[in-house]
């Protein structure tokens, strides 16, 4: 995990998710802040044990903690936007060009419906960072603009 940690000190890193943050204050819905992207990891890696899928746990913690960084460029598509902004993060943080790759095509696709039903890391890291949401709990969630079926209704795992 020494590479993730590099990730959490790095100052390109840092600023996004304190822009991130900021942008949020007011918000009413869920935060993307750093608790919400260690959640992502954390059921990612119970997803992958309970379908026995082998994922290396570095490469879940790296794309966890980056993929909502894109959110710190106002209207941009966050999904894109968080790939090719952890590109040179993970780069300078130690990750090979395979590594990269990998963590940038599950960050690219943490949006993207179609890969749902994957039994992939991308599948499994899409279906993590929804039932991070504790939508059963949420005192916004009658003004969500999540669609009903999207929203995580109940507790899981």
């Amino acid at each position: 995990m020494e590479r993730v940690n590099r990730i959490l000190k790095n100052e390109k890193f840092r600023q996004y998710m304190d822009t991130v943050e900021l942008i949020e204050r007011e918000r009413i819905y869920c935060r993307h802040g750093l608790e919400h992207c260690i959640d992502v990891a954390r059921i990612t890696m119970l997803l992958a044990y309970e379908e026995n899928v082998e994922l290396d746990k570095e490469l879940v913690y790296a794309a966890a903690v980056l993929h909502d960084i894109g959110r710190s460029i106002p209207n941009a598509e966050h999904h894109k936007k968080s790939a090719e902004l952890a590109e040179p993060i993970l780069k300078v943080c130690g990750f090979s060009l395979s590594e990269r790759e990998k963590i940038e095509e599950v960050i690219e696709n943490h949006g993207n419906n179609d890969v749902a039903e994957e039994k992939s890391f991308r599948g499994l890291f899409y279906r993590a960072d929804k039932m991070s949401r504790s939508c059963y709990g949420c005192k916004a969630a009658a003004f969500c603009y999540w669609d009903d079926n999207k929203k995580n209704l109940s507790l899981q795992i």
